[in-house]
């Protein structure tokens, strides 16, 4: 319950604690936490503790959470989460489903992950949907995504 109520610190120390403790109802606050929760730091916390528990559960779940949810925040605290556990591997999922999915909600979803996961791949399969992607709706996500990841890459990124 300490992850849920009470002030940032508290749900901080629980978010980091409750990977010690492997039951459902822990690992389902920590996925609420991490991608409900209104502080960045705890949602990166719970993500990660959520890792230390069952990674591929984890990823999948975050993963589904990125693509499916209706709400932007909770797909965007999903892919953040996903990024948390193992960067590459999310940046690698989201590429591939922006050049190849068939639904084009998924590849818009996409570029909006890949805007918050960044790198060079990630600008690379956005450049790809702005250039190819037979939906405006996805090229104009993709182009909104692509200047937001171009203006946080860091130099040697």
């Amino acid at each position: 319950a300490a992850i849920m109520y009470g002030d940032e610190h508290v749900r901080n120390a629980a978010a980091e604690e409750l990977h010690e403790i492997d039951a459902g109802a822990t690992k389902q606050a920590l996925f609420s936490a991490a991608v409900g929760d209104f502080e960045p730091s705890l949602r990166s916390a719970a993500a990660t503790s959520l890792h230390h528990l069952d990674t591929e559960n984890a990823f999948q779940a975050f993963l589904r959470a990125a693509t499916w949810n209706r709400d932007k925040g909770i797909r965007q605290a999903a892919a953040e989460a996903m990024h948390t556990i193992d960067g590459e591997r999310a940046r690698r999922i989201f590429a591939d489903a922006l050049r190849q999915s068939r639904t084009w909600k998924v590849r818009r979803r996409s570029a909006d992950a890949l805007a918050h996961i960044g790198g060079q791949e990630a600008l690379e399969a956005l450049q790809y949907a702005i250039e190819h992607d037979k939906s405006q709706e996805v090229k104009r996500a993709a182009s909104e995504a692509h200047a937001a990841a171009s203006s946080a890459l860091e130099p040697g990124d």
